[in-house]
């Protein structure tokens, strides 16, 4: 994820502002050794040229004060006013720079910088000023949290045309230990328009354990027109790769550490693992027994999306469970009066099924992208990207800043 780290001219220039080499001496010393004091703003102010203007009209304005030759603006502060030293435009950013970066100042927010400063100084602009120098500081975008929801408006993905349009695959570990069978993971793919599931219990995530999957799930229902996976080994390896281009489907990677790009099997993950959860025995090691009831039981159920089982959009009918009676007589269509209205009925549902899911993601997207930020990056912006893997609770949690040089989409 990338922050702008842009700032206005000037805004984070150090050069202006000495290194300090003795952390024991006092404030006193600091702000002296950096040419900070009376007599350096005294100074400044005499080539201010907006002071100089502001101080041959003094006469008519009560707003301000000259005490030795150094002029204030007077503020009401309840029953009394009191004197803000005016920051000539040459000193802003050191005055900035000590109450907001010098580690007497730690980097506080914009409202505890604001009120230490509002109550010593002032200069035009100056709400603005410090606003736009706390957010364009490095340090401050690297190591703060972010409590606003990250930015980027949610694109919905298209909806596949039939069944195994699309799918997405992924593994999954259950537990960290392997079941009394050896297996430790799950491989699952998942049809994007019947939402339908196809799962099995491996013992490793290999690039061979995909490869033969996949294969398993062509050969016993139909090869799928486009796959969608992570950018895991397993999936880029060149048995997966070479099995799923012979296959002529083609291949998307998701984006890296954004799961809402695999969004259907994600899903189906966190579904299925309360569920097993619910069935495992008290060691938990039989869960890959479990798995395929599960899947039967997901398979079978309504799916809210498309108000229809994943059986009924895939193969077209209701699916008569295990426990359902079975009836004494049986009758038979004729073959070619069962194939139309199976054509129809299945076309039906496939329809009502693109309609409902159309329907839950733009909804899903309007939830989404409430009150969330959407910004426009440019070639030549400067950028944070965060830290995804963080080994401490002291370490940054953006890294750069980076400079943009290339888009593949100019809109993002």
């Amino acid at each position: 994820m990338a922050s702008t780290a842009s700032s206005p001219s000037n805004a984070n220039d150090k050069t202006m502002v000495p290194s300090l080499s003795n952390a024991n001496s006092s404030a006193e010393v600091h702000l002296s050794s950096m040419g900070f004091s009376m007599m350096k703003i005294k100074e400044k102010q005499l080539k201010d040229m907006e002071i100089q203007e502001k101080k041959k009209n003094l006469s008519s304005n009560q707003d301000f004060e000259i005490i030795n030759d150094i002029i204030y603006k007077l503020v009401p502060r309840g029953k009394r006013k009191i004197k803000l030293t005016w920051v000539p435009k040459t000193m802003i950013n050191q005055v900035l720079f000590l109450h907001h970066e010098h580690h007497t100042a730690a980097h506080m927010g914009i409202n505890k910088t604001t009120t230490k400063l509002v109550n010593k100084y002032y200069w035009p602009n100056m709400y603005k000023t410090i606003i736009n120098y706390i957010k364009s500081c490095t340090r401050c975008s690297k190591y703060n949290y972010r409590r606003a929801k990250l930015p980027g408006k949610m694109n919905i993905i298209p909806i596949p045309n039939e069944v195994m349009g699309l799918v997405g695959m992924d593994y999954w570990s259950p537990m960290e230990k392997s079941t009394t069978n050896g297996n430790k993971y799950v491989i699952t793919m998942t049809d994007y328009l019947s939402k339908l599931v196809f799962a099995k219990a491996v013992r490793t995530n290999s690039a061979q354990e995909a490869a033969e999957f996949f294969l398993d799930v062509c050969y016993h229902y139909e090869a799928p027109t486009k796959l969608v996976t992570d950018q895991g080994p397993h999936f880029i390896a060149e048995l997966a790769r070479i099995i799923i281009y012979s296959c002529n489907i083609t291949h998307i990677l998701a984006t890296p550490y954004h799961p809402m790009s695999n969004a259907q099997t994600e899903r189906f993950n966190a579904t299925f693992a309360p569920a097993l959860s619910k069935l495992m025995n008290e060691q938990k090691q039989d869960w890959d027994e479990l798995l395929q009831p599960v899947i039967y039981v997901y398979n079978t159920s309504q799916h809210g999306p498309t108000k229809f089982s994943p059986f009924q959009i895939m193969f077209g009918r209701e699916n008569l469970l295990l426990m359902d009676p079975k009836q004494m007589k049986v009758s038979l269509s004729k073959p070619n009066q069962y194939y139309e209205k199976a054509k129809r009925v299945r076309k039906i549902l496939i329809d009502h099924a693109k309609l409902n899911i159309r329907h839950q993601s733009e909804l899903a997207k309007i939830r989404y992208d409430r009150n969330r930020p959407d910004p426009i990056y440019h070639i030549n912006d400067l950028v944070l990207i965060r830290v995804i893997n963080k080994v401490s609770k002291l370490q940054e949690k953006y890294e750069g800043p980076y400079r943009i040089i290339d888009q593949k989409d100019p809109q993002r």
